[in-house]
């Protein structure tokens, strides 16, 4: 019988893990990262329901409800980022949220984005294309990849303070930061696409200056040396349909 332990262990940290590690590996193309994303958000959505099934009179004293719903809004007042991704976890399952009390609407609410950004080493400039995931809630953009991060450190409290798990599990940030890649410091971009499929391609939304590999970033100023070339490496997948 699965528990909240196994639930975590199994589902959300399981997800997580696979998000970080296409997301970290900077293709895009097929949209991945928001399904991926979506998974790691139904089972952050999940983990209070099991917690409360399991730990359900202490729940309710602690947090003075009666019902798993209340329970859920009570997490909710405590971070806005929890909110957002199992709102998120919700479109992704349902692609389209209708309740009042919703803050994102869609799964359509999520984008991929590119970033590109400028960084230095002993040989001068260099550029990193990067991917970045947009979520709209109550009209505000937010980083995607950030509110996984976020939550699951959030609800790891949670579970801490129930005695479901010892500590925080040891898991990782998105990259950001990427050392040289080639001489010429030309950014490396690798698309894949699938045969038959509609497919488009923004060019970076968003260009960032980092002096410090990736701990602090600016956005681009009028003045600033930003001359980048971005090497696009495409991979066309044969079409699901083929024979």
């Amino acid at each position: 019988m699965k528990n909240t332990r196994s639930h975590f262990t199994e589902k959300v940290l399981h997800n997580y893990n696979q998000f970080l590690e296409y997301f970290n590996a900077n293709e895009i193309g097929l949209h991945k990262d928001i399904l991926n994303a979506g998974h790691v958000a139904e089972s952050l959505n999940d983990i209070a329901e099991y917690l409360y099934i399991e730990k359900k009179a202490l729940i309710d004293n602690d947090y003075n409800v009666k019902k798993v719903s209340d329970f859920k809004k009570e997490l909710f007042n405590k971070s806005k980022d929890y909110n957002i991704v199992c709102n998120f976890g919700d479109a992704a399952k349902h692609h389209t949220l209708n309740r009042k009390d919703r803050i994102v609407n869609s799964i359509d609410d999520a984008k991929e984005w590119l970033v590109l950004i400028r960084f230095e080493d002993e040989k001068g400039y260099y550029y990193i294309v990067r991917k970045s995931l947009i979520i709209k809630a109550d009209n505000t953009d937010y980083l995607l990849q950030d509110l996984l991060y976020n939550s699951i450190h959030f609800m790891s409290d949670v579970l801490i303070h129930y005695g479901i798990i010892p500590n925080q599990p040891a898991i990782e940030k998105p990259v950001v930061y990427k050392k040289r890649e080639n001489e010429t410091g030309v950014a490396i971009l690798n698309l894949i696409g699938r045969q038959f499929e509609y497919f488009s391609l923004q060019l970076p939304q968003n260009h960032l200056i980092s002096h410090d590999k990736g701990q602090t970033f600016f956005k681009r100023e009028k003045g600033d040396v930003f001359c980048a070339t971005i090497d696009v490496k495409m991979k066309i997948e044969p079409s699901v349909f083929s024979s």
